[in-house]
């Protein structure tokens, strides 16, 4: 995403939809050393049965597989026998595709971190479960390969510096330019601080996006003379998460990073409903959200995909009002 093309973005005057899509693997199953042994008496479930028998506590021991997942429950507290089943391995590689066809325009995938300063207790909660299933910024990396392989929709990462300094820097952005992902952004590295890795962001065509708060006109106007991808430009101060109400006045920090940059600027923090969608886009040219993109994962799980295609077209039918 290069400035022209930035400018040109601006210039078709058409509403960019964002979505922090923060991809974790959110599976509770236990790998057990355990052998499954005269198999061939379990019985075929679904997986959506087997994930409702693991929320109500019934499940005693899971043997992953590569083709399906075996299971044993608990002994039943009446009969005393526990019962054997098996399930297919579910893999949702259609996620990406059915939101990019809902009207998302751009995927921010989130780096699982263990001091996610910026976020709220909906992608903490996230965070903790990916992190729990050794989930990290290599990983993370693998996934933005695969995920290259099934569709070219603009993807940025949402990281702090910590795990981007450890892969290390260098062979970060190198490994950013390789596999395709378009821009970072780095919550906790204001631009004064970003001396040392956007000459590497820039010799590997990487955006570092720049975010922007209520604060100081000069301070404004200096963070966004060098802005490249899009401004990200909070909303409220404080940590991300739904917001019933958004209380900033936006508007004149909109007019400074009007007259600052021509990068497209999207609002996020704190929405997540068709109406918050619908005013935020009248002032910028694009919206964020992502904690009611991570709600719904979280208390969907494997059938999350339907509820947030639902979801952004709601949403992208706010903005369009």
């Amino acid at each position: 995403m290069d400035n022209q093309n930035n400018k040109n973005n601006k210039n078709n005057k058409q509403s960019i939809s964002f979505i922090i899509l923060v991809t974790v693997i959110t599976s509770i199953l236990v790998m057990a050393l355990f052998q499954f042994q005269g198999m061939t008496s379990a019985k075929e479930i679904t997986y959506n049965k087997f994930l409702k028998m693991v929320d109500d506590g019934k499940v005693k021991k899971v043997e992953i597989q590569s083709d399906k997942i075996m299971i044993v429950t608990k002994k039943d507290k009446d009969s005393g026998v526990s019962e054997e089943y098996y399930t297919g391995v579910v893999n949702d590689d259609e996620l990406t595709s059915r939101l990019e066809k809902a009207g998302v325009d751009l995927i921010e995938i989130g780096v699982p971190f263990s001091d996610p300063i910026a976020d709220g207790p909906v992608i903490m909660e996230a965070d903790v479960k990916a992190l729990e299933n050794h989930i990290h910024l290599p990983q993370v990396m693998e996934l933005v390969k695969t995920l290259r392989t099934k569709t070219q929709i603009p993807i940025v990462l949402l990281t702090y510096y910590n795990p981007v300094f450890n892969y290390p820097s260098a062979r970060f952005f190198e490994d950013a330019k390789e596999i395709g992902i378009d821009g970072v952004i780095i919550p906790d590295l204001p631009f004064e601080e970003q001396g040392e890795i956007r000459p590497l962001a820039d010799a590997n065509g990487v955006d570092i996006i720049q975010m922007v708060a209520p604060t100081s006109e000069e301070r404004i106007r200096e963070s966004l003379r060098h802005a490249t991808g899009f401004v990200y430009v909070v909303s409220s101060m404080g940590v991300t998460g739904m917001r019933g109400h958004i209380q900033t006045d936006l508007r004149e920090i909109i007019r400074i990073a009007r007259e600052t940059t021509d990068t497209p600027l999207a609002i996020g923090f704190g929405i997540h409903t068709p109406e918050q969608a619908g005013r935020m886009a009248k002032l910028a040219d694009g919206v964020i959200t992502g904690s009611g993109v991570v709600d719904i994962i979280n208390k969907n799980g494997s059938d999350a995909s339907e509820k947030l295609t639902a979801y952004i077209r709601g949403l992208k039918a706010g903005m369009a009002q």
